[in-house]
């Protein structure tokens, strides 16, 4: 299948090597002498017994996504590889996992850091001090509306929800 926008994802059947489209040049991905399969992001009707669903929580400009209802194991053999922020479709922030990693990352819409110093898990509305907002141009409540959550199961591949 030839490529055909950004942040499309392909598995090579053969390998397993996965790769995600940063820049649409046309063509087909090949791996193993063989086309790499595009991977179309599962959703709650997939989910079954598996609990790979991304859960996204929305608190000012900070975005909580934990994967699955239940904690997913985190172990070698079966892990979450990456947890993806997603806008209109394009992947605005990262985090990869390690198999001894949790299931979780926290974002913030507006480039800031969610850490400690963040009280916008507290507020229903961005604090502004764990990023630019406090300048009176916020629009973490604009961008908030527009996202989904994006993960990869080593196992079980692309899993995909809306806020």
């Amino acid at each position: 299948m030839a490529v055909q926008k950004r942040a499309e994802v392909f598995k090579c059947s053969v390998c397993g090597n996965t790769v995600e489209v940063v820049d649409v040049g046309g063509g087909t991905l090949v791996c193993c002498d063989k086309e790499m399969e595009l991977l179309q992001p599962k959703g709650k009707a997939e989910e079954g017994k598996e609990k790979h669903v991304p859960v996204v929580r929305v608190k000012g400009c900070c975005v909580n996504v934990s994967v699955g209802t239940v904690p997913h194991p985190m172990e070698t053999g079966h892990y979450i590889a990456n947890i993806q922020l997603l806008k209109d479709g394009l992947v605005i922030a990262e985090k990869s996992l390690k198999s001894n990693e949790e299931p979780k990352a926290t974002f913030c819409l507006c480039g800031g850091s969610c850490d400690e110093a963040c009280s916008c898990e507290q507020e229903e509305s961005c604090c502004g001090s764990c990023c630019s907002c406090a300048d009176g141009e916020c629009q973490c409540g604009e961008i908030a509306g527009k996202i989904s959550a994006r993960i990869y199961c080593n196992l079980h591949d692309l899993w995909e929800s809306a806020k």
